[in-house]
């Protein structure tokens, strides 16, 4: 091989290590990407539960009571304004929670039902574990009943609108399961919901809720 042959030879080795050096990240930050798209877009079917919705200044300050027992003022504000839940670039993830004195007055029970029982929204997709759908799943219809109509009598304020966004660093996160998966995949939905009032005592209550 003359010099000429061997200058092509090196040169074509250089090209080929660039382009490797180039690619392989590439490759890799399109994968970590596509899982966590994935995951986040994958599609659940659960059972479309229409619960009774009541009425009243007693069943809405119940349903007060037991939203905020649950948390649900905690996470969304005392308007239920939604809020800045997290937000990390060092972890890759942006979370804002919902506005829910604006989402939930286009809810039916049935959307309710889907989301706080099973973790899954309207659209099919899986809510993300920061909405702790799995503590809500024991919960009666009739209780789940309460909060609801408690929520679509709530005033409607300006908030925010909810977001979940990994970023590139979020991507990997998620990928490499550093990150909590979908909410729908930590709910057992073939598990019997316990009956809230067991015995009838107050104690068999408050440890139902």
């Amino acid at each position: 091989m003359n010099s000429d042959s061997r200058a092509r030879s090196a040169g074509q080795r250089q090209d080929l290590l660039l382009l490797a050096v180039i690619s392989i990240p590439l490759l890799l930050v399109l994968a970590a990407f596509t899982i966590a798209r994935n995951d986040l877009e994958r599609q659940y079917v659960v059972p479309a539960q229409e619960i009774n919705v009541p009425a009243g200044s007693e069943a809405l300050a119940e349903g007060k009571r037991l939203a905020r027992i649950r948390g649900c003022f905690w996470c969304h504000g005392e308007r239920l304004e939604g809020k800045v839940y997290f937000a990390d670039a060092t972890r890759g993830i942006i979370l804002v929670t919902p506005n829910l004195s604006e989402t939930i007055p286009d809810y039916t029970s049935a959307d309710f039902i889907g989301a706080l029982r099973y973790g899954v929204r309207p659209d099919g997709t899986s809510l993300q574990p920061a909405m702790p759908s799995f503590a809500y799943y024991n919960m009666s219809d009739e209780d789940l009943g309460l909060i609801f109509a408690y929520l679509k009598s709530a005033e409607p304020v300006k908030g925010f609108t909810a977001e979940y966004r990994l970023m590139p660093l979020g991507w990997f996160r998620w990928a490499l399961r550093r990150f909590p998966g979908n909410v729908a995949d930590l709910i057992d939905h073939e598990l019997p919901r316990p009956d809230p009032a067991l015995n009838g005592s107050p104690a068999e209550r408050g440890r139902y809720l």
